[in-house]
């Protein structure tokens, strides 16, 4: 089962603690980690990922300015960041159709379907994401179906012309605040 993450490569985005629930759950259950991404932590976590319970189960493709193609082959999205709001990557990954595994960080527990939000998980233990990620790598309908519900959710919620307007009434609410000064 292919897991894919796409970051910047800084000590925020906790790459690191993917990396070490990748081993936990592999464990239990085979999977491959496609790191998309590139910056300054990339030789730390490339050491990593060389040790014997990650060796050739990791591949680090560098920065895609056009992911899609990375997220099409996966089977499951992960976030593992320490800090976010409503990430960019995320609204990816869901218009992609993939169920998500991260962090209860920001808005991503708010953003992802209702059926995903048992896999975003709190607190820094990579057991925590581990469990995450092992239970969508033994359950493939499960996977499917929050699939699914986040491209549903992000074409309802996130979609363009949808996004258009909400900003349209931000701008128009700002101005005419503004205006009344």
């Amino acid at each position: 089962m292919r897991v894919v993450t796409v970051a910047p490569l800084r000590a925020e985005k906790r790459v690191d603690l993917l990396l070490e629930a990748v081993a936990w759950a592999r464990a239990q259950v085979p999977l491959e980690l496609v790191v998309v991404g590139d910056g300054p932590e990339r030789p730390r976590l490339e050491a990593r990922a060389a040790r014997p319970d990650l060796a050739g189960r990791v591949r680090f493709v560098g920065h895609d300015p056009r992911p899609e193609h990375r997220l099409a082959a996966a089977h499951l999205f992960a976030l593992p960041s320490d800090t976010e709001q409503m990430p960019l990557a995320l609204l990816e990954a869901m218009a992609a159709g993939l169920p998500v595994v991260a962090r209860a960080v920001g808005d991503v527990r708010r953003v992802v379907a209702p059926v995903n939000r048992p896999y975003i998980v709190r607190g820094e233990a990579p057991e925590a994401l581990g469990r995450a990620l092992a239970a969508l790598a033994a359950a493939p309908e499960r996977r499917a179906a929050l699939g699914r519900a986040n491209r549903r959710r992000c074409r309802r919620l996130f979609g363009r012309e949808r996004m258009i307007h909400a900003y349209l009434r931000l701008f128009e609410t700002v101005l005419a605040a503004g205006s009344r000064r």
